[in-house]
């Protein structure tokens, strides 16, 4: 598959993280690498890119909407009444698509582009304020999860490849933005005000400080989160990668895996670390968080 991909790459040796001289061409071999695990997570899904064109130490910016030409793989869903656009992808041609148009980090809806109106996952971020101990942090992820399981819900752990944890709930799609919006936030609030000195669910920097931030305004039409095992635009290229509870119990860090690391880690598992993560869908439970 990568001779094939490869060959519609243009300056396939452009080095993309200069720190660790990974190229284009060893993006796409990464993505080749771990594609069997991250296809179900990606596939028909609006994306929003972070785009690098000679690479992290270069100038970067942020792509919502899909442009008029797109290279081929790719196709676009349509947002809202502006004809608004997004990229989606099915197959890893399109990912392939992606890396061409040195796409270092893609950011994805939490609704498919064949129900957009309609999520399905549950999203927490714990974003810890700098000091915060990470021990903390990890309390804090046993603590949501110990919550979400109470209203009958699966959780999910992925580490951010920045400076947090992701706690994900898939959900069966059939409730809209707004309700899942007003669930997360209500949700948020109340853990945080059971929990006053570890979380806070405010995102203002001043009430941010000693504490862990609760981000659940991922859960809000037009919001997006780190594709799963996407690398990150920093030093190391950093991957966002699922991980089981029992590391996180045992600790384990935000970045610990990375594009070099991470295809080693999955051929020695015996079974996916989100296995069961479609089995998993639940509807949202009716909860009143007054």
């Amino acid at each position: 598959m990568s001779d094939a991909m490869g060959s519609i790459l243009t300056s396939p040796g452009r080095i993309l993280w200069p720190d660790i001289g990974l190229t284009k061409q060893g993006l796409l071999d990464y993505y080749e690498a771990v594609w069997p695990w991250m296809e179900p997570h990606l596939i028909n899904r609006p994306i929003a890119l972070l785009r690098c064109p000679q690479g992290i130490d270069s100038e970067c910016f942020f792509q919502k909407h899909a442009s008029q030409s797109l290279p081929a793989g790719l196709r676009t869903v349509t947002l809202d009444e502006a004809n608004a656009a997004a990229p989606v992808i099915d197959d890893f041609a399109g990912l392939a698509g992606l890396v061409q148009l040195s796409a270092l980090e893609l950011h994805l809806w939490s609704a498919p582009a064949s129900n957009i109106e309609h999520p399905d996952q549950l999203i927490f971020d714990l974003d810890p304020d700098p000091g915060i101990p990470w021990k903390s942090v990890i309390k804090a992820a046993l603590l949501i999860k110990e919550e979400i399981e109470n209203m009958k819900l699966s959780p999910f752990a992925k580490t951010s490849g920045g400076k947090g944890l992701h706690v994900i709930a898939p959900l069966d799609g059939t409730t809209e933005w707004e309700e899942i919006r007003q669930f997360a936030q209500g949700f948020s609030k109340k853990l945080a005000e059971e929990n006053p000195q570890l979380l806070t669910a405010r995102s203002a920097k001043d009430e941010r400080e000693g504490r862990i931030f609760l981000d659940y305004l991922r859960n809000g039409r037009g919001t997006t989160s780190i594709a799963t095992y996407c690398p990150r635009a920093r030093k190391g290229a950093p991957v966002a990668t699922p991980i089981l509870w029992e590391e996180v119990e045992a600790g384990i860090m935000p970045n610990a895996f990375n594009v070099s690391n991470l295809p080693d880690r999955l051929k020695s598992m015996q079974q996916d670390p989100w296995h069961g993560f479609d089995a998993a869908r639940r509807a949202l439970p009716r909860q009143d968080f007054a």
